[in-house]
């Protein structure tokens, strides 16, 4: 047997049982987006341990860049001058490099799977 998930629906407050099966949810309640939200939530979570696992929790310039598979450094440096990397960045205080949670880093990797994208062309 399955195992179940109670989930609340946020609109509604409507309890629903949804059934978890190899990354997909069987929608067992009354809307749908509470099992793609959920889908989403889960898949990103994955990412993240696996990011944080390899990185830490918190990402240097350096470590998008290997991520997202940009050619070198000094392109992923442009892209955020530009501000064309898909990863909001932001600096510490009494640091010179720019930094990224690894949870906004799996956001950003979750929503290119869901769009279709492939890894190869994050760029």
């Amino acid at each position: 047997m399955l195992p179940k998930i109670q989930v609340e629906l946020e609109t509604t407050g409507v309890l629903g049982t949804w059934r978890y099966s190899r990354h997909l949810y069987r929608i067992e309640a009354p809307s749908t987006m509470v099992a793609i939200t959920a889908s989403f939530e889960h898949r990103c979570s994955e990412r993240e341990r696996a990011l944080v696992g390899r990185y830490g929790d918190i990402l240097t310039l350096a470590d998008i860049a290997h991520v997202l598979r940009y050619p070198s450094l000094q392109a992923a440096q442009k892209a955020r001058l530009r501000g064309t990397l898909p990863v909001p960045m932001s600096k510490m205080p009494l640091r010179r490099q720019w930094f990224a949670t690894a949870r906004k880093v799996a956001e950003v990797l979750t929503r290119f799977e869901e769009q279709g994208c492939s890894e190869e062309r994050l760029r």
